[in-house]
């Protein structure tokens, strides 16, 4: 399973979707199915960067794997603080972007798209796993 360890900075977001874009391609998947793994992947990678360090990064980083499935799934590793998105309740879906308050947004769009989400946590490691068909 390819891998990609980042640090825990926000340039690392771009790194990880440029990264997923050339493994991607090594799939059969079509455009838009790639574009919301990549998407998701972006989502859950910036709430990384911005909420599992509250003290700061300072050499902080997160793994990203990608499994060619059946089905496809990406599993995120982090040692940030514990966030369990699959407990959190997304926030409803709102007539007008305007309307929505943030907070819960990303979680919303990643149950959309991901067939699956399953997070568990073990030796102050924070595992995230979603899977796509």
């Amino acid at each position: 399973m390819p891998a990609i360890v980042l640090p825990a900075e926000p340039a690392s977001v771009s790194r990880l979707w440029d990264w997923l874009e050339v493994e991607l391609a090594h799939l059969d998947l079509d455009a838009t199915r790639r574009d919301a793994i990549r998407l998701c992947a972006e989502e859950i990678a910036t709430n990384i960067v911005t909420h599992a360090y509250p003290d700061g990064p300072a050499g902080a980083q997160f793994t990203v794997g990608l499994d060619a499935g059946p089905p496809v799934a990406l599993t995120f590793e982090d040692a940030g603080i514990a966030f369990d998105p699959t407990a959190h309740q997304a926030v409803p879906a709102a007539g007008r972007a305007e309307d929505l308050d943030i907070g819960g947004v990303g979680i919303r769009l990643v149950r959309g798209f991901a067939q699956g989400m399953a997070y568990g946590r073990a030796g102050g490691t924070n595992r995230l796993r979603l899977t796509f068909s």
